[in-house]
Order: structure tokens, then sequence, then C-alpha cells
């Protein structure tokens, strides 16, 4: 403790130093702070009269740059006046030139459009005297049209009606089928299942293959006992692999059985014998039946013929059915572990406490196929029934629905003659009505165009003499803008080299202004550096005050102590003598002790050695028989698992001639190696003979199938082309024919082929030769874009003509033709409209004035499409 209190002075003293030296250093870092802010000061006081002068620099700067920018406004005005002086001279004269040709031609057009008028006077009154004579064809021909609509509607309705009913039942009929079909897979899929006894272990299903050899089988327990559904899992799991098992009606079956097995070598299985089985007796503890979220023992739960009863007792009668595994854990710490356990999710507790649980690999349920089987009969004997009525209720709705489609279309097609003589009315109505407005506008506007060209005459004459005069204007101003243009020249110049003068100076000042900036920056970082500087020495100096308070609180607690341990010192000293007393007694009785022991000692050696001998000859002993015993075992399984002998069936079997244990184990060995190159046996190989024969045949079968199938397509195939061939042959003519037709009343003339290049006719290609009016005959693409869309629609309506279409769309196909050419295609498209609804996309005028009705897009608002429609025919086209 003296030494801890020396180390302590010491390190006061240390910290007592260290406060020196650290006062010290704030002293030097304040006298530094002071220079630094005295420093600041100054470098403002200069930063201040700098800005000042800066700013006074920049607003002479400012007021020169403003007067250079007036002198450059009135430079480029007096340019752009000249610009325009000139440019308005150029105009004025180009005007002049233009004005004289306008006369001119105004004259002419004057002298045309008398003419023109005077013809379309004449055409607008030969179309109202058609247009009268067309009105009484149509109100007869409208009236009819509504009575007929009238009468088709209510068909119609009756028709849509039976429709609707229709599909309806039809639909029903379809589900039903749907909902037979998948029943009756998963009817045959489980029965197959069940009759193959799918799941099962070998020897299961060997011997209830030969069940009808062996009249006293009853069946597998799985059979033989039905579980309500909620309790199948919890059933499964208790009776484990045991629903496997082979009920048979005595033990002499069941021993048949199993020499069967053995003979044919199919595996092992267990068996009931029902004069044999016995119930294991009831549980040890019944009062647990009465426990909450226990459904009682699993034999109560399950269903049998009375006859299985002592069967079910046997593998059921003393496990329990209980809600969940944490009810099953309750109930096992409560009867201490006594009595097995099984949840409704499967989960085992057995006696004992060990747990089995998880989840299931599949989800078979080998208890509730047969019910499931009886449920699937059931459901498709009732869909058949429900099928076999609606399919009768389904063919009277066929007939009605028919009988009403028959008169419907009678309907329509009368409604359309009418319609077709209807719209040939309109046509030719609107088409002289739109003849007479047409003309009657052209009538106004040719007038109209008079009185303007009469007008425009006597305007230009008093313009042509207005600009004579402009022209004398402009050269008088042209002369006197120069000498203004000069002396703005001289100002500008001064002004801007006063303007480079006085930005160098600024420059000067602003780089001076940057400096200040950045020594004002370096005091301030310098003066916070400073700041914490001092601040962590205080820090420092306050934690070494602290830690001398501390050394000298336990210098008085150590000096203290010293005083306490001297005290107990000087009291151990006398308990000392005083033990050394009693110590010297019990060392002498010690020693008469000692040689007491060392004789008993001597004695335990001794029998000692001898029960050390005794026990490693009985641990030698043990070894010994366990070595026998396990060899025991080793040969008895060996003999089960070689040849499926017990001990006492291989004792019927012993040779006492065979003495020599060498020369047996030798011909055993050879006997085995003549074995293995006899290779693997496969007890199955009748079986998979039979399967692979029989799927041999079948494949067989349906390769034959395939064969004559290949043969009787390539018939099919061959007769088809020569249909063809001779199909397409004779239409290429036709269409060969009438093309040219067709050519000749588009063009007004010329001559139009089809020629077919050599080969086989459905491969080779098809030239169009086109020979226009005039010119030689030569392959379409070579002739120029109008010639060539007229030759392509010359072909489109050839083929339309051999074989009418009720409705065709036609895409522009006339935009490469001229306006002569236009009217040819629409005339031509209006005899069309005998047996086709034509629907045109155009941009073309002569196209969309002989249409029935126009549809156009327009966007009025941005984003916001409108549909805009001219019903060139009155009333509706269509039902």
């Amino acid at each position: 403790v003296k030494e801890k209190i020396r180390a302590d002075e010491a390190q006061a003293e240390h910290y007592k130093d260290r406060i020196r030296a650290i006062e010290t250093e704030i002293w030097e870092k304040e006298q530094e702070i002071e220079a630094l802010k005295a420093g600041s000061l100054k470098n403002q006081e200069e930063a201040a009269e700098l800005k000042k002068a800066y700013n006074e620099l920049q607003r002479k700067l400012q007021e020169q740059r403003t007067r250079i920018s007036l002198y450059k406004k009135t430079a480029e005005e007096n340019q752009q006046g000249l610009m325009d002086l000139l440019a308005e001279k150029d105009e004025t004269t180009s005007r002049l030139s233009a004005l004289n040709t306008l006369l001119s031609q105004e004259n002419l057009r004057l002298q045309e459009t008398g003419e023109q008028l005077k013809a379309v006077n004449k055409t607008i009154e030969e179309a109202e005297e058609k247009l009268k004579t067309l009105s009484g064809d149509e109100k007869d021909a409208e009236s009819s049209l509504s009575s007929k609509k009238d009468e088709l509607a209510e068909l119609q309705r009756e028709l849509d009606e039976a429709d609707l009913s229709y599909e309806a039942l039809r639909q029903e009929i379809n589900d039903n089928n749907q909902k037979f079909q998948i029943n009756r897979s998963r009817y045959e899929t489980l029965r197959a299942v069940q009759e193959q006894y799918e799941g099962f272990n070998n020897a299961v299903r060997r011997v209830m293959e030969v069940r009808s050899r062996y009249p006293g089988i009853c069946g597998v327990v799985s059979d033989l006992i039905r579980v309500d559904k909620k309790f199948r899992t919890a059933i499964e799991a208790a009776l484990g692999g045991n629903y496997q098992n082979i009920v048979t009606e005595d033990q002499k079956t069941a021993r048949d059985l199993i020499s069967f097995l053995k003979e044919s070598r199919s595996g092992r299985a267990t068996f009931l014998p029902l004069d044999a089985v016995r119930p294991i007796g009831r549980l040890s503890d019944e009062r647990i039946l009465k426990e909450p979220g226990v459904y009682g023992t699993a034999n109560t739960l399950t269903e049998a013929d009375k006859r299985y009863d002592n069967v079910v007792r046997n593998l059921l009668e003393r496990i329990v059915v209980v809600e969940d595994l944490k009810t099953a854990s309750d109930l096992a710490r409560k009867y201490r572990y006594q009595i097995r356990m099984v949840t409704l999710e499967g989960d085992i507790l057995a006696v004992g406490g060990s747990m089995t649980g998880g989840s299931f690999k599949n989800n078979n349920h080998y208890l509730g196929r047969t019910e499931e089987l009886e449920a699937l009969s059931r459901t498709n004997e009732r869909l058949k029934s429900e099928t076999a009525e609606k399919e009768k209720e389904l063919n009277l709705k066929k007939q009605l629905k028919e009988s009403l489609q028959v008169e419907t279309d009678d309907l329509r097609e009368e409604i359309q003659d009418i319609i077709l003589k209807l719209s040939g009315i309109r046509s030719s109505r609107d088409h002289q009505n739109s003849l007479i407005r047409l003309n009657r506008m052209e009538s106004k506007e040719l007038a109209s165009r008079k009185e303007e060209i009469l007008e425009s005459i006597a305007s230009h004459k008093t313009e042509k003499l207005s600009i004579e005069d402009t022209v004398k204007q402009l050269e008088a101003l042209n002369a006197s803008s120069d000498s203004s243009r000069n002396e703005v020249a001289g100002l500008l110049q001064e002004a801007e080299t006063e303007e480079a003068r006085l930005s160098e100076e600024a420059e000067a000042l602003r780089l001076k202004q940057s400096e200040a900036a950045q020594r004002e920056e370096f005091n301030e970082e310098s003066l916070e550096r400073l700041a914490k500087d001092i601040g962590r020495l205080e820090e420092e100096k306050e934690e070494l005050n602290d830690n001398l308070s501390e050394i000298s609180e336990n210098t008085s607690e150590k000096e203290e102590e010293i005083r306490t341990l001297e005290s107990s010192l000087r009291k151990a000293e006398i308990t000392l003598a005083g033990m050394e007393n009693d110590l010297k007694g019990y060392s002498e009785s010690r020693d008469s002790m000692t040689s007491q022991q060392k004789a008993y000692f001597d004695q335990r050696d001794s029998l000692s050695t001898v029960i050390s001998d005794l026990n490693r000859e009985e641990v030698r002993l043990q070894s010994q028989q366990e070595k026998l015993e396990e060899r025991i075992d080793n040969q008895v399984n060996y003999l089960w698992s070689e040849y499926e002998l017990t001990p006492s069936e291989a004792e019927k079997f012993r040779d006492e001639t065979l003495d020599n244990p060498s020369r047996i184990r030798r011909h055993a060995q050879e006997l085995k190696t003549a074995i293995r190159q006899l290779g693997n046996v496969n007890v199955n190989a009748i079986e998979q003979y039979n399967e692979v024969s029989e799927r041999y045949e079948t494949m067989t079968a349906q390769y034959q199938d395939l064969k004559k199938a290949e043969e009787d397509l390539k018939k099919i195939i061959q007769d088809l082309d020569e249909g063809m061939r001779r199909q397409f042959t004779e239409r290429f003519a036709a269409i060969s024919d009438e093309y040219d037709r067709v050519f000749k009343e588009l063009f007004g003339g010329g001559q139009g082929t089809l020629e077919i290049r050599e080969g086989d006719i459905l491969e080779s290609d098809i030239q169009i030769i086109s020979q226009p009016p005039g010119k030689k005959l030569q392959n379409m693409m070579q002739l120029s874009g109008g010639e060539k869309a007229l030759s392509a629609i010359a072909l489109i309506f050839a083929i339309q003509n051999l074989k009418p279409s009720p409705f065709c769309l036609l895409d522009e196909i006339e935009a490469a033709l001229d306006d002569s050419n236009v009217g040819r295609f629409t005339g031509y498209l209006r005899k069309l409209t005998h047996s086709t609804q034509f629907i045109v996309i155009t941009h073309r005028r002569g196209t969309m004035v002989a249409a029935d009705r126009l549809y156009g897009i327009t966007m009025q608002e941005k984003g916001v499409s409108a549909l805009i429609s001219v019903n060139l025919v009155e009333g509706e086209l269509s039902n």
C-alpha cells in the first residue's frame, strides 16, 4: 500500500508539470489570436476602399457601354433603313411589272368566264327535269322497305331468343359431358389402382392376384374397414403398415399363403387368421376417454363387418385418437406416457414418450378408395341421365331455330332487293342533286368571278399610278441617309476605345479584391483553429485537476488502510502462538493413527488384487459370450436372407456325411461363382415379356395403320394437285379473258394479257403483259406509275367480275391515277355496285364525288378527334 502511495505522488507531480505547460501554451495562443485580429481589421479597411473604387469604375464602365449600345443601335437602324429602302424599291419595281402582266391575263379570263356561265345554266335545266321523275319511284320503294323491316325485326327478335336458349342449353350439355369425362377418368384410374393394389408391397399384390385359388382370403385390412373422412389420416397413421395385412378365414389358409410366397420368392406378408386373432386388451386407464380433445379409441371410429371385430380391436383398440399434438403431449404427461395416441393430422405419440410426425408424401388414403369409387359411380349415372334429357330438349330448340333462320333469310333477301332498287334510285337522284348543286355553285362562282375580274382590272390600274410615284420618292430618301451613317460610325469607334481602357482598370481592382478576400478567409480559419486548440487544452487541464483530486483522496484512504492492517497483524501474531501449541498435541495423535491406518491399507490392497483378477475374468467371459451370440445371430440372418430358412427348418437338411468344412466352403464358393456367372435373376421376366409383347403387337398395328394412312394421304395429295391444276387452268383462262376486257374499258383501248411461264403450273411465275393505247406490248413492271396502278386495278376488277364478293375494301388504289383515269375508275366501280358494296379510302376529289356516303376525321381541338359524315343518299342503306 505504501508503494501505491509513492506511485500516486509521482503521478500527481507529473500532472502538475503538464498543467503548467498547458497554461504556457494557452497564453502563447491567446497572443497569436490578438495579432491575427489586428491584421484582420486592417485587411477589412483595405477591402472596403477597393470595393468602393471598383463600384465607381463599374458605374463609369456601364455608362460607356450604354453609350456604345445606343451608337450601335443607331448605326443598325440606319443600315436597316437603307436595306428597307432598297428592298422596297426593288419590290415596287417588280410589282409594277407584275401589274402590267396581270392586266392582260384578266382581260382573257373575263372572256372565258362568260362562255362557261352559259354552258353551266343549260346543264342545270336538264338535271331538274330528270329529278322530278325519280322522286315518285323513291316514295314507293321506301313504303315497301319500311313494312319489310318491321317484319324482319320481329323475326330477328324471336331468332335471337331461340339462339340464346339453344346456346345456354348446349353449354350446359358440354359442362355435363366434361364433368362426366373427368369423373369417369378418375373412376377408371382409382379402380385400376384398387384392383392392382397400387402402393402395397409386392407380397400383398402376389397374394391378391391368386385369391381365386385360395377361397379362405377375406381381403386386406384397408378393404374391410370404412372410416369417416375426418379420421382417415389418423386411422392410417395408427395402422402404419398394418393396412396391408391380409385377413384369412383360418390359420391353414395363412400357412398355405406363406408357403406360396416362399416358393415364388415373392417376399413377406402379415396374415390375420380370424380363428386365431384376439384383442390385445383394453386401455390401461379408460379415464382418458373423458378428457377434452379426445375422440375415442381408434377401433370405435371405424366401421367393419361384425366378423372382423377381433381384427379391428387387435389393431386399434389400445390407440386413442386426439385433436392435435399439443393435446396428445399434455395427456401423455398426465398418464405417465403409458398410452399410445394419434392426432387427426397423423402425428403419433407412442408409449414411453417417443413422437412420430411430419408431412405425408402422398394423400392416397387407402381406407377411402372404395367409398370414393361408389360416389364417383353415382355421380356419373346422374350426369348421364341429365345429359340425355337436355339433348332431347336441344334437338327441339335446334329445329325451331332452323325454321326461324329460313324465314329470316327469305325476308332479308326481299329487303336486300328493295334496298338495292332504292339505292339505285337514290344514287341517281343524289347524282342529279349533286350535279345541280355543283353546277349552281359553279354558276354563282363564275358570276362572282366575273365581277371580281372587273373590279380587279380597275383596282390594278389605280395601283399602277401609285407605284410609279413611290419609286421616285424612294430614290430621294436613299441619297439623304449616307451622311447620317458616316457621323454615327465615328462616335462609335471613340466609345469602344474608352470602354476597353475602363475594362482593364476594373479587372485590376477585381484581382486586388480577390487577394484581400483570401487573406481575410485565411485569418478566420486561423482564429477558428486557435480557439479550438485553446478549448482542447482547457479540457485537458480540467481533466488533470480532477485526476489530482482523485489521487489525493486515494492517498488518504490508503493511509487509513495501513493503520488497519498493522492492528490486524498484531492480533494475528497472538492467535498464531496459541495455535502452534495446539498443533503440537495434534501431531502426536496423528502419528499414532497413521500406524493403524497403514495396517488397514495393506489388507485392502491384497483384497483389491483378488477382486481385480475376478473382474477381468468376468469381462473376458462376457465378451466371448457376446461374440458367440453375435456370430449365431449372423448365421441365422445369413440363413434367412440367403435361403429363407429358420434354424429349425435348416436342421431337416443336415447331412452327416459333410464333415470337412474346408471342402464344403470351397464347394459353396464354386456354386456361388457359377450362380454369379448366370447374371441377375429377373423374377418378373414372364410378366415383363407379356407386357413388352403386347406393346410390340400394339405398336406394330399402329405402324401398319400409319403406313396405310401415309399412302392414302399421298393419293389424296395427288388427286388434289390434279384437281387444283385443272381448276387453276380453267379459272386462269377465264381471268385472262376478263382482264383483257376490263383493261380495254379502263384504258379506252389497248390490250392486256396474263401468261404463265414454263414449268409446273402451281409453282410457276405469272407475268402481266400490258399494252396501253398507242404503246407497244410490254411487261407491266416497265410502265409508268399511273399505268401500273390502272393495270393492277383492271386485274382486281377482272377477278371480282368472275366471282363477286358481297363486301370489298379499297385503300387508295387510285392514288397514282390522273383525273381522267380517276373518272374511268369510278365509272367502272359504279357498275359493280349492283352485286358488291364498296368502302373506299381515298384523297381524290373525283372518287369522293362518285361516293354515296362520305366519312372524314377532323381534329378541331388538339388531341380530340371527331367523325364527320356526309350522307349523299338519303335514308339508311343497310338493315
